[in-house]
């Protein structure tokens, strides 16, 4: 789980470019939170999603959902070397980007988006097989990775609910 993984920065952000690295990777801070942060990126990605959802076809959400994974696993590795340590739990860009995975092609409700966050939350904390494997993987791919996972099953699992609990 991510939160044994606490990194500390090297020094303060001296550039733009790492002052915005910190910003997406961290989710404009969320990251910081003492507790949960990786739950709360989470809950604060739901506007995101719902505007997303709202204005774009589900092609143009692929587009932007690949676009950040990308740019998570760009921002993800220059903080890691910011924060001095591997997947820090400041860093919970793959959580915003897990949530949008989990919510990809379900009709949107307070009940689904509930449900999608509840089993997001806990396939990434569990991080069933091989979830928790690519979780190894270096250079920021390993943080994005495992919540790219653990969202396609909670995908999975929530299209399966809903058949039975409509």
């Amino acid at each position: 789980m991510k939160a044994q993984n606490r990194g500390s920065l090297r020094s303060h952000p001296r550039t733009l470019k790492e002052h915005l690295i910190l910003l997406i990777a961290t989710w404009f801070y969320v990251g910081y939170s003492p507790l949960a942060p990786g739950t709360i990126a989470s809950v604060t990605a739901i506007p995101l999603l719902l505007i997303i959802s709202l204005f774009a076809s589900p092609v143009v959400y692929c587009i932007i959902v690949l676009i950040l994974l990308v740019i998570g696993v760009f921002v993800s590795h220059k903080a890691e070397g910011m924060l001095l340590c591997q997947d820090p739990s400041q860093i919970v860009i793959d959580e915003v980007v897990g949530l949008l995975v989990s919510m990809a092609f379900i009709p949107l409700g307070w009940k689904s988006i509930l449900g999608g966050l509840l089993i997001f939350r806990l396939m990434d904390i569990t991080k069933p097989y091989p979830a928790g494997r690519v979780e190894a993987l270096k250079r920021g791919v390993g943080v994005m990775a495992d919540d790219f996972m653990a969202a396609v099953y909670a995908n999975i699992i929530l299209r399966i609910i809903m058949r039975f609990f409509p």
